[in-house]
């Protein structure tokens, strides 16, 4: 059922959210039970779920950069959300080490709020439609930094030099070396880029009424995922973890 807010909230932003949080639940789900827990599933490690999990976070990515400029206590929202990317690499570094996390996309959306609270001003005067396409090119060509390449997609055109690859402290940019290891990975090369197409979209939209009223509508019960989607990002995969470790190993 569609809801008009009866506040200056824009509900669609977060019902797009709370879908995509659905999305990633059901993708985790999906990946301990063939990863942890040793399920049939072999379909999971095929390409259609890798195309899946690619759509979840270049959404979550296109729209928290969408939501940038409507945001308040800008700096305080991207230290707190770099601070539970941090917890989230202690805690899989000292529960689960062979499954731990550095730089995931808490980490990474975190970095990518901080510099555009610094780059906000200087990117806003550029036209909308060409910063959108600029930055979504420079996303899609980025793709293959962490595998050692500039390219479209999976497809090199440019390789990079492997003594890129060699230190211990570039992985934020994607230049990561063989010792690396993380099972969610998201650096900001191409991602910040594509947060940065997302700030331009709302540019974009901004600019007509129309889009902005339509904004305002959503589907309640993702809409309120979507409000909460940070502390469920951080809750979830203990909980689904927990359930099926009662399930698979007290039957």
């Amino acid at each position: 059922m569609n809801k008009k807010t009866k506040t200056k909230r824009l509900f669609l932003p977060d019902t797009i959210r709370g879908f995509l949080v659905t999305e990633m639940i059901v993708y985790h789900l999906l990946f301990d039970l063939y990863y942890m827990f040793d399920a049939d599933i072999a379909w999971f490690a095929g390409q259609g779920m890798r195309l899946f999990q690619l759509s979840i976070l270049t959404g979550f990515v296109v729209l928290s950069g969408f939501c940038f400029p409507m945001g308040k206590r800008k700096i305080f929202r991207a230290v707190q959300v770099f601070v539970c990317g941090l917890v989230i690499t202690l805690v899989t570094f000292l529960v689960m080490p062979s499954q731990r996390i550095q730089f995931g996309v808490l980490s990474c959306l975190g970095i990518c709020m901080l510099l555009m609270t610094a780059l906000e001003k200087p990117l806003s005067k550029i036209n909308p439609v060409f910063g959108f396409l600029l930055f979504a090119l420079l996303g899609l060509l980025t793709y293959g930094v962490r595998s050692g390449y500039i390219g479209i997609y999976t497809h090199p055109l440019i390789e990079l030099p492997a003594a890129w690859y060699t230190t211990s402290f570039l992985f934020p940019l994607g230049l990561k070396n063989a010792a690396f290891r993380s099972s969610d990975y998201v650096p900001l090369l191409p991602w910040f880029f594509v947060f940065v197409s997302g700030f331009y979209l709302h540019k974009l939209v901004s600019k007509s009424k129309k889009a902005m009223h339509a904004l305002s509508y959503g589907i309640k019960p993702l809409a309120i995922i979507g409000q909460y989607s940070l502390w469920i990002y951080m809750a979830h995969q203990p909980i689904i973890y927990g359930v099926l470790w009662l399930i698979f190993k007290l039957k």
